[in-house]
């Protein structure tokens, strides 16, 4: 489980294709000295098993489901990844809860500055825009944000220039795919609605 507040930028430096899975390292800094092989760390969002780690550098197995099932399929080396370890309960929680399990893979159609602030847009489909709505939760790129509005055909974020530079929403440019888990309550509730269960 993660708060969905970034602890590191992390580089991809290793990618590895095996039979059913990948092998990926990605440099850290900071975080190399606090996770260890065993720990979950959220990458873009996606919960990982660290299965070792040597020279600054991470490493996990990333299965082919969760390669179909996220943006991890399109990484290169020399991409930038947004990495969390996960919570513990002695700490200050900040942002939301977020579990790491990828919802939706959405491309950015548009990204506009405005002033310091930058506002990134997605496509609004039918089979997930109940959950999309003004002031909801939603975790991209496994960062803690909040749907600042939507239209018919959008629905958009606003990125405060603290997690512009503190993110890989730096690196980020129209066309490219995002990672996106909705609220969890909101699932829960759906689900409730649905099958009474």
């Amino acid at each position: 489980m993660f708060t969905g507040i970034i602890k590191e930028v992390g580089k991809v430096r290793y990618i590895k294709t095996r039979s059913g899975y990948k092998e990926i390292g990605i440099q850290t800094k900071d975080l190399f000295k606090e996770v260890n092989p065993g720990d979950s760390v959220s990458i873009n969002g996606t919960c990982l098993t660290l299965v070792s780690k040597n020279r600054e550098t991470i490493f996990f197995d990333v299965s082919n489901h969760t390669l179909n099932s996220t943006n991890l399929r399109y990484l290169k080396i020399g991409d930038y990844v947004n990495i969390e370890k996960s919570i513990s309960f002695k700490e200050l929680l900040g942002g939301q809860l977020v579990y790491g399990h990828i919802d939706k893979v959405l491309r950015i159609v548009d990204i506009k500055k405005e002033g310091q602030m930058h506002k990134f847009y997605f496509p609004l489909e039918d089979d997930f825009k109940k959950f999309i709505f003004k002031n909801a939760s939603v975790g991209i790129e496994g960062v803690s944000l909040t749907v600042a509005g939507l239209d018919k055909k959008r629905w958009w974020v606003n990125i405060i220039p603290y997690t512009f530079k503190q993110t890989n929403f730096s690196f980020k440019k129209v066309g490219d795919k995002v990672n996106v888990e909705f609220d969890y309550i909101v699932k829960v509730v759906d689900n409730l609605l649905k099958h009474g269960r």
